[in-house]
C-alpha cells in the first residue's frame, strides 16, 4: 500500500527527520507517538505527499508519490492536518461538499448523509464554520476527509490523521475510534498521530515511536509501546498494567 524508503527531511540546514524506512500494509491502523518536536507532523506531511523528502522516496501502490497527479492522489488518500483555516465563510455542509472536488462531480447524497450521521453533524450542516466550536469544526473536517475517499472504496484507500482527537469530547473520541475500527475491518489503511499512548495501545494494530526526529521503534503496537521504551522516550517513568485493559500510568 505505502512504503517509505530511507526518507529524511531537512530545511534551512535543520534536520527535521532523520533517515528511516517504513512499510504500511492494507488494513492496518498505525499510531505515531512521540514527544513534542519528535518529527510526527513532519513525517505525516511526507507520507501524505504534502512535502517532499530530502532523501529517499515514498511509494503509494508501487508508484512514486511525487509522480502521482494531485487529483489522482486526492482520490486515493485523505489527509487531516493540524493546520486548518478557521476564517472561512462556508457552512458545514458546503465544506463537506468540497470533498467531491477531486472527483469532478457533485458529492453523492447518500455518502453525504452517511457522514452527517456518523459525525453527528445533521443539526450543524447549515451553521457557518466560524460559528462552530473547536470540536464541531474537527468533526466537520474529519467527515470531509472520510467523504473524500469514500468513492474510491475504503479498502483501496489511505487515511492520514494528524491529531484527530483535537477538540473532541470523550463521547466523540469513542465514536471516532469505533468508526476507525470499522473502516479498518473493511480494509482501509489508517495512519494517525496520537498523544495518548493508551489509546494507541488499545486501538492501533501497529505503532511508530519517534524522538528527536529519529525513529526509535516500529512494528506491532504491543512490541513498540513498552514501559521501558516509553519511559526512555518521554523521560518520564511509565508503568504497564494489564488490568482491567492494557494501559500505562505514570508513577
Amino acid at each position: 500500500m505505502l512504503t517509505a524508503n530511507n526518507i529524511s527531511r531537512t530545511s534551512l540546514g535543520k534536520t527535521l527527520l532523520k533517515p528511516m524506512s517504513l512499510e504500511f500494509t492494507t488494513g492496518q491502523m498505525w499510531g505515531i507517538v512521540g514527544p513534542n518536536g519528535a518529527g510526527k507532523s513532519t513525517l505525516m506531511n511526507l507520507l501524505a505527499g504534502m512535502s517532499k523528502p530530502s532523501s529517499g522516496d515514498i511509494r503509494l501502490n508501487n508508484q512514486i508519490m511525487d509522480s502521482i497527479a494531485a487529483l489522482d492522489l486526492a482520490q486515493q488518500r485523505a489527509y487531516l492536518s493540524q493546520q486548518n483555516n478557521d476564517d472561512i465563510s462556508f457552512n458545514c455542509e458546503e465544506i463537506l461538499n468540497m470533498a467531491a472536488y477531486p472527483w469532478g462531480k457533485a458529492v453523492n447524497e447518500a455518502h453525504l448523509q452517511q457522514m452527517l450521521e456518523w459525525f453527528e453533524l445533521e443539526h450543524l450542516k447549515t451553521r457557518p464554520y466560524g460559528q462552530l466550536s473547536g470540536g464541531e469544526r474537527q468533526r466537520c473536517n474529519l467527515a470531509r476527509s472520510f467523504l473524500q475517499i469514500l468513492p474510491n472504496g475504503f479498502g483501496n484507500s489511505l487515511l492520514l490523521l494528524d491529531e484527530p482527537l483535537t477538540g473532541l469530547d470523550i463521547s466523540h473520541q469513542v465514536r471516532l475510534f469505533k468508526l476507525l475500527k470499522e473502516l479498518q475491518s473493511q480494509g482501509i489503511t489508517i495512519i494517525m498521530v496520537l498523544h495518548d499512548v493508551n489509546l494507541a495501545l488499545r486501538y492501533c494494530s501497529h505503532g511508530i515511536l519517534l524522538k528527536d526526529s529519529k525513529l526509535i521503534k516500529q512494528g506491532k503496537v504491543e512490541d513498540v509501546l513498552t514501559a521501558e521504551r516509553l519511559s526512555d522516550t518521554f523521560e518520564t517513568e511509565l508503568i504497564y498494567s494489564a488490568t482491567p485493559t492494557p494501559h500505562f500510568y505514570w508513577a
